[in-house]
C-alpha cells in the first residue's frame, strides 16, 4: 500500500472522475481514488491505495510530520513515527512517548 500526504484531494478527485469517465486524457490513471474500482474502506473518497489512514476517515490528508500515516491515524503525529511503534502499548508512539514504560 503507497501512503502519503495528498493535499488538494478535491482537486485530485475531481480530475479523477473526468478521467474515468473519459471527459479528459490528461491524467494516465484513476490515481486510487473511489470511483476507478478502488475500494474505501473508512468512506473518505480517498481510495484506499493511497490513502494514509484506510481505516479512519480523513478527507485533507494531513500528515503534519511527514512519516506517511495520516494526522488522525498516527499515533504521534507530530514526530515522524513511520513504523509507528508503540513498546508499551499505550496510545503514545514510541518517538514522542515520555515513559516507553508508562505502567
Amino acid at each position: 500500500m503507497v501512503r502519503g500526504n495528498i493535499k488538494g484531494a478535491y482537486d485530485m478527485k475531481r480530475l479523477n472522475w473526468m478521467q474515468c469517465t473519459g471527459l479528459s486524457l490528461m491524467i494516465p490513471t484513476c490515481m486510487g481514488f473511489v470511483g476507478c474500482g478502488v475500494g474505501d474502506a473508512d468512506g473518505d473518497g480517498i481510495g484506499d491505495t493511497i490513502d494514509n489512514c484506510p481505516t479512519t476517515p480523513n478527507f485533507d490528508q494531513d500528515d503534519d510530520d511527514q512519516d506517511g500515516f495520516g494526522d488522525v491515524c498516527d499515533n504521534c503525529p507530530q514526530v515522524s513515527n513511520p513504523g509507528q511503534e508503540n513498546s508499551d502499548l499505550d496510545d503514545d508512539g514510541d518517538a514522542c512517548d515520555d515513559s516507553i514504560l508508562d505502567l
